[in-house]
């Protein structure tokens, strides 16, 4: 799995690891560091000092950060996931929440609403 991820990523032309790691850090103040300094060597020892610095894949560079408290993501892979989820609810423009989709009354309605309740009322 491992290599296909990375191989995947660099099909598709994917940014390095250190440039999300900038994005996240630009856009939202993320800070981030590698879980050990062993993880930081052995990165070094299979990238390179010059791909250490540039080239770490997303995917290895990610699983490599200290993970977030009481998270298994690291800071910068809940910074992508957490802004592709808002981007995909921003983007969708029959999101309940949206204005013009629904009044101040409807959407006061459906926020008391519960899944379960849905589940059990069908």
């Amino acid at each position: 799995l491992a290599s296909r991820n990375i191989q995947r990523s660099r099909e598709h032309g994917m940014p390095s690891y250190r440039d999300f790691q900038k994005y996240c850090q630009d856009l939202f103040g993320v800070q981030s560091e590698f879980a050990s300094l062993i993880t930081e060597l052995r990165l070094k020892a299979v990238y390179g000092a010059k791909g250490f610095i540039k080239g770490i894949d997303l995917w290895v560079g990610g699983l490599s950060e200290k993970r977030i408290e009481g998270s298994n993501l690291s800071p910068t892979l809940s910074c992508i996931i957490g802004k592709t989820f808002a981007d995909l609810r921003n983007g969708d423009r029959f999101y309940w929440k949206n204005p013009g989709v629904f009044t101040k009354s409807q959407r006061a309605s459906l926020s008391n609403i519960k899944l379960s309740k849905v589940i059990c009322n069908n």
